[in-house]
């Protein structure tokens, strides 16, 4: 989980979550995050199955 961590002055930009290959759930709500692309999930993990993104300003998925 990562909450309420970043902002506009500590920009939350990108994320390599492929070598945390046991996670089922990621939850990064609340973190100003305006786009997030396929490059996050390049590698893995295969095992998400639920995704938080709320309280987020996302322009782009």
């Amino acid at each position: 989980s990562i909450h309420f961590s970043f902002n506009e002055d500590y920009e939350f930009k990108y994320l390599n979550v492929s070598q945390y290959k046991a996670i089922t759930d990621l939850d990064i709500e609340g973190n100003e995050l305006t786009e997030m692309g396929n490059d996050w999930f390049k590698d893995g993990p295969t095992n998400v199955r639920n995704l938080f993104i709320m309280t987020h300003y996302s322009e782009k998925l």
